[in-house]
């Protein structure tokens, strides 16, 4: 296998297109299947570390802006996340030169890692007042895989870094959104400050909301202090019962909310808690 990759590096630099594309699907093929799951550094990769300053030389040198230059740019992204300098983002700037399309195949470790280094370099972009567009791209494709692979606390980490947690919505369904959302509310006790938290308090209270997760919702609203939110989910929930099961909460918070329901109104001035104590003893036999 060493052999056969240092064959097919050295035929990157070829002058026949047919000889390099086909010498790149060799390299490719051999490192997919070994980084698709990783517990260790597979043997290509191992095999391809000395050769990474070979490889990054072949692509500078490849001036031709074409396929196989985007797709030997993601092959470099790829042998990046093991041969690349610690504290470099080789890894990052091959990718956004290359092809995104097909970052998946590449393996969980490395979107991973990845993502480590978009939060690192989105700072970087944000200080210097440069496009993070190209970020953004790049975190599209990423979140949706690490929702899909039960990865949300990674999946909300990397939106906070890319400051873009207004658009988790759009990632979050009936199956993952109380991970999602449980996750965001306790990251919201280290907040760095009040925005940050209320941030995180109102991504949470858009998905619960989003699901018809009422009650949940209206708890985040009376974390929040926020009388227009608990207001428009009260307004927004459309069963009576929970109606009611959500004015209790109101009640029990003291809350000066006003329906224009007057059962609802009693409920959540607890003109009638006694009541409802009798009756459900009676219920419960």
């Amino acid at each position: 296998m060493k052999e056969k990759l240092e064959l097919c590096v050295e035929r990157l630099a070829d002058k026949e297109s047919g000889i390099r594309n086909n010498a790149l699907e060799m390299i490719k093929t051999e490192v997919a299947g070994a980084t698709s799951s990783m517990t260790s550094v597979p043997k290509p990769l191992k095999f391809m570390t000395p050769l990474y300053e070979k490889l990054t030389g072949i692509y500078n040198n490849y001036k031709s802006e074409d396929r196989f230059r985007k797709q030997l740019a993601n092959l470099c992204s790829v042998i990046g996340m093991v041969a690349a300098k610690e504290d470099s983002t080789d890894m990052l700037d091959f990718c956004l030169k290359g092809e995104m399309t097909e970052l998946h195949q590449w393996g969980h470790e490395y979107l991973r890692t990845l993502a480590g280094q978009v939060g690192i370099e989105y700072d970087k972009r944000v200080e210097a007042g440069s496009a993070v567009d190209s970020i953004y791209k790049i975190v599209d494709i990423i979140i949706p895989h690490f929702i899909d692979h039960n990865e949300e606390p990674e999946a909300v980490d990397l939106m906070m870094e890319t400051e873009r947690l207004d658009k988790l919505i759009n990632f979050t369904n009936e199956r993952n959104y109380n991970r999602v959302c449980l996750y965001l509310l306790s990251c919201s006790q280290y907040a760095a400050d009040t925005e940050e938290m209320s941030n995180s308090y109102h991504t949470a209270f858009n998905i619960y909301k989003s699901q018809k997760q009422w009650c949940d919702a209206l708890r985040v609203a009376q974390k929040m202090n926020n009388p227009d939110l608990i207001k428009e989910v009260m307004e927004a929930c459309d069963n009576n019962l929970t109606k009611k099961q959500m004015a209790f909460m109101l009640g029990r918070q003291r809350n000066p909310f006003e329906s224009e329901d007057d059962e609802i109104n009693q409920i959540i001035a607890q003109e009638k808690l006694g009541e409802y104590y009798k009756q459900l003893a009676r219920d419960l036999d």
